[in-house]
């Protein structure tokens, strides 16, 4: 499956002459669904937001047994799902990542299972998510995405799907 589907990066461009941001997929529903897998894994979400200048929602998720810190990413435009390692020295209440960091893509089997009982919610496979832009398709984004994906020397397929560009 080819993931760089249209408005993936948030950007959509029609009549109008500039691009625009509207996000398609539910933070309500994305909310609802870490707490609910979080329930089925005995796990705690320790804070869900909205990042002001990304496409995407981060929702910060303990599980009790085994002890183990994740980071899930929502897309806005599409039901993607990824997940990532906690960053280091993360306090209560902080963000995690810096807006063009390099995301720590990891793929828990039970996180991935938690989530694929409780939604059809697409979790992009990790070797999607590393994949070298050079080596993906990107002929279904628009040319404004091509040329953000340019211009933040995005490098990684992932960092398309799930971006600060601003």
């Amino acid at each position: 499956m080819n993931y760089l589907l249209p408005g993936v990066t948030g950007y959509c461009i029609d009549e109008y002459p500039t691009p625009w941001r509207f996000p398609t997929v539910s933070y309500v529903i994305f909310k609802t669904l870490c707490h609910t897998a979080g329930r089925m894994m005995n796990a705690r979400v320790r804070m869900v937001e909205q990042q002001l200048y990304c496409n995407f929602w981060v929702c910060y998720f303990s599980s009790i047994q085994p002890n183990r810190k994740y980071v899930i990413l929502a897309n806005d435009s599409y039901p993607f799902l990824a997940f990532c390692q906690m960053p280091m020295g993360l306090k209560e209440g902080e963000q995690g990542f810096e807006p063009f960091s390099s995301k720590p893509f990891i793929e828990p089997p039970e996180l991935k299972e938690a989530f694929r009982q409780v939604s059809d919610w697409i979790i992009v496979p990790l070797d999607v998510l590393t994949m070298p832009v050079a080596s993906a398709d990107m002929s279904r984004l628009n040319v404004f995405e091509r040329r953000m994906v340019k211009h933040f020397e995005t490098e990684r397929v992932g960092d398309i799907i799930f971006n600060c560009y601003d």
